[in-house]
């Protein structure tokens, strides 16, 4: 496939139900689309990426005739596309908008995705945030975590360096290497403690106070260009 990149992740989109989530992107000076580009288009799936493709239906002022190429596809694979015509890239040297990264989804997962664009993150593509309204069941953990804030590492200190000297090396390395991971596991669960998390959340949230500054932050710098650009022009 002539795709600059494409990668794929697969999971659960609900009830027992694969998902298929490919990130693509395909070179400017590429004419037509890759052959077997509809061999991606199966249920399940949703693809997204910068695929350097016009046409009004997702936004674009203009249509090429890889857009169009791209439209009759969608067509014939009933594939629906998520965007809303919002622009999703911003050229600070044109002062242009350009719908240029595009999302579409297979008939079972497009009535139930919502598409929204995230706040300028130092790009000139702005980020975006597909949410899959399927309900599923999250595996939990009842794994405990280390508590390193409170562990005792004066006497976790000493009780590895008296460790390693009771250590007999034998002259098998893994064997050595087992005994040595033995008895820092046996001091780690003697001084640090253990315990459980509240309200952990294994990823990063679109609100999270991390991201919210940096959308600042780029919304300032955005201004400044901006104001740069009208005075130049």
């Amino acid at each position: 496939m002539d795709l600059t990149s494409r990668s794929r992740e697969s999971g659960s989109s609900g009830e027992g139900k694969h998902l298929n989530i490919f990130n693509m992107y395909h070179p400017h000076d590429l004419k037509s689309l890759p052959t077997d580009l509809q061999d991606l288009f199966t249920v399940g799936t949703i693809c997204l990426g910068d695929l350097n493709i016009k046409h009004p239906i997702w936004g674009c002022s203009t249509e090429n005739s890889r857009g169009t190429e791209l439209n009759d596809i969608l067509d014939d694979k009933r594939f629906s596309i998520l965007n809303d015509g919002t622009a999703t890239h911003f050229s600070y040297s044109y002062n242009t908008k350009k719908a240029l990264e595009i999302s579409i989804a297979s008939s079972d997962l497009g009535p139930s995705c919502k598409w929204t664009l995230l706040e300028n993150l130092e790009s000139d593509h702005l980020p975006i945030f597909i949410e899959l309204k399927n309900r599923q069941l999250v595996p939990t953990s009842n794994n405990k975590q280390w508590i390193f804030k409170k562990a005792d590492w004066q006497s976790f200190a000493e009780a590895v360096d008296n460790g390693i000297k009771s250590i007999p090396l034998k002259n098998i390395v893994d064997l050595n290497w087992c005994s040595f991971k033995e008895m820092i596991l046996r001091a780690a669960k003697k001084y640090i403690p253990r315990g459980k998390l509240k309200n952990r959340k294994p990823y990063l949230s679109s609100k999270s106070p991390l991201l919210c500054s940096l959308c600042c932050k780029k919304e300032k710098e955005s201004l400044k260009i901006g104001t740069l650009t009208e005075a130049i022009m």
